[in-house]
């Protein structure tokens, strides 16, 4: 991966922190007002703050909770690394027997 990829991947994944939770959030609201539970009158701005923060752990949350089951289970299906010891005692390869 070069650097201007992996730079770019970084901020891809800012954004998605960033954006995600709000995303979130007007899908949510868009569904109250829907619904007819609540109106933006009655939402103050302090509010919209909460339920981004909400929002926004929330999603953290379940993304360190996948990250951690993901690692468990494809650490499971890895082989062991070897150690120093193990390739010191694997013959090398000739490349003079051509």
């Amino acid at each position: 991966m070069t650097r201007m990829q992996r730079r770019l991947s970084i901020v891809l994944i800012a954004l998605l922190v960033i954006f995600t939770p709000a995303l979130i959030l007007v899908a949510t609201l868009e569904a109250l007002f829907l619904l007819g539970e609540i109106t933006l009158a009655d939402i103050s701005a302090l509010e919209f703050i909460e339920l981004y923060l909400l929002d926004l752990a929330l999603l953290v949350l379940f993304v360190v909770a996948v990250y951690q089951i993901t690692r468990y289970v494809v650490g499971e299906q890895l082989p062991a690394p070897l150690t120093e010891t193990e390739t010191e005692e694997r013959p090398a390869d000739d490349e003079s027997s051509d």
